[in-house]
């Protein structure tokens, strides 16, 4: 069964890439036809990112301890071993920086992102001081000025600025909800003019002006 699915830019167009247990499927508006891709030992797929070369990364729940690359022209899938501190750890949501590299969020609730460098080929972890703990179901996304995005618990986004390696939460006391309810964000999703939107179980839709640095009312 369909999990989920997430549309990622494959130049020159937008592509639907949806998500089962067992592998990928892709939805091209430019055919009819919807190809499969098995990924070997996952459990589920999560998500998937491109690479600058055209390349997809795809996280998935596995128990052979690896993330998978789908080469350009979607002939062929190879793994690739997470280092041994990653036993038992599923990697969840990606993201492409403006270098290429990407960023995954992970199934635990330490305070980390995870970075794959595309120069060095390896996993190496960012990790933060926050009072707030990550959640396992935690998003991230990534815009064009440098930043990723970050979902944490169920209402809280921090922006992490990649060039000045500084993070900071955009929704401190932003979402105010009765004393029972969270705000609970399940969504986010930056638009061609730059805005962050933001959607929640219970406090409706929100939409960050990232380049004036402020929500919009």
């Amino acid at each position: 069964p369909i999990e989920s699915a997430r549309w990622r830019l494959t130049r020159p167009q937008q592509r639907l890439w949806a998500f089962s247990r067992a592998g990928v499927l892709l939805f091209d508006p430019l055919s009819t036809k919807i190809p499969k891709y098995n990924v070997p030992d996952a459990k589920l797929v999560t998500d998937i990112a491109v690479q600058l070369n055209g390349d997809y990364l795809i996280a998935a729940i596995n128990d052979k301890n690896k993330f998978f690359q789908l080469s350009v022209d979607q002939q062929v899938i190879t793994s690739h071993a997470l280092p041994n501190s990653f036993t038992n750890y599923a990697l969840r949501y990606a993201a492409t920086d403006c270098d290429g590299n990407i960023w995954f969020t992970d199934n635990t609730d330490l305070p980390r992102i995870l970075k794959y460098d595309v120069k060095s080929k390896q996993i190496v972890f960012k990790e933060y001081k926050q009072e707030e703990t990550f959640n396992a179901k935690n998003i991230i996304i990534s815009d064009d000025r440098s930043n990723l995005w970050l979902s944490v618990g169920q209402e809280n986004i921090f922006q992490y600025d990649i060039r000045k390696d500084t993070f900071i939460n955009i929704t401190k006391d932003k979402f105010i909800t009765d004393s029972n309810s969270k705000a609970d964000i399940k969504k986010m999703l930056i638009d061609s003019r730059g805005y962050l939107w933001i959607t929640t179980q219970y406090d409706g839709v929100h939409v960050f002006d990232v380049q004036k640095n402020q929500f919009i009312n």
